[in-house]
């Protein structure tokens, strides 16, 4: 097993991390898109995230 050092310094990981990355390029730029518009789909959002986020919270 490696050690977290090693795990982190892994070209497979940084390599990993640049793929997810790109691979969800559009999805975060239709998100950016929700945020700097001011459609109705955004109060949906917000909501979303903070009950998302406050609950984690809670439960963590």
């Amino acid at each position: 097993m490696n050690t977290k050092k090693q795990f982190m310094e892994s070209q497979d990981f940084q390599s990993s991390g640049t793929e997810a990355v790109a691979d969800n390029q559009e999805a975060h730029n239709t998100m950016a898109d929700y945020f700097f518009t001011d459609g109705p789909a955004i109060k949906g959002i917000i909501v979303a995230l903070a009950e998302g986020l406050y609950g984690f919270r809670c439960n963590s």
